[in-house]
């Protein structure tokens, strides 16, 4: 019987050791930051950085179930009133997509304020949704679009990201 017992808890201790250890590496995060414009932002540790100049930052996971793209962006006609209507052109400026399914709202991030849409692009080749933030440096005179594109299931990542933007 005590070898029975044994048995079952090495099997149990096994089987904890595996779950905990996928689970730190599901949850495993990497900072990346944009230097050219001391901003960063928080994800998945299998992204990677396509493109990081002075015009763009792009990156995606390995996968492809999240995307971000971050661009300079200046309106001196755009301000905190006005926002979510700028965001709403600025989304219709970049993906069609149904006004039906437009979710959005104001956010406070670090250094940041801005506005949010989540958007499900009609375009074949965009991804299932959208995030399309105009965020307003309170620091300095340059302000960002951030689009992070997603997959169906992987909102609650995408949301991660977008909340995790620093300046520093």
């Amino acid at each position: 019987m005590t070898y029975a017992i044994n048995r079952y808890l090495q099997r149990f201790l096994i089987g904890f050791i595996c779950l905990t250890i996928s689970a730190t590496a599901a949850l495993a995060q990497d900072t990346y930051v944009w230097e050219e414009y001391g901003i960063g932002f928080s994800v998945a540790s299998d992204m990677v950085i396509d493109d990081s100049d002075l015009e763009s930052f792009t990156a995606a996971t390995s996968g492809g179930e999240i995307s971000i793209n971050i661009t300079p962006w200046s309106d001196d006609s755009v301000d905190e009133d006005n926002l979510g209507e700028a965001a709403l052109e600025m989304a219709a400026e970049l993906y069609l997509f149904d006004d039906s399914e437009v979710d959005g709202d104001y956010i406070e991030i670090d250094s940041f304020n801005g506005f949010y849409l989540i958007v499900a692009p009609s375009e074949l080749d965009a991804p299932d949704f959208m995030i399309i933030a105009l965020m307003l440096d309170t620091e300095s005179d340059t302000n960002f679009v951030v689009e992070i594109g997603f997959e169906d299931g992987n909102d609650d990542e995408a949301i991660d990201v977008l909340n995790s933007f620093f300046s520093y």
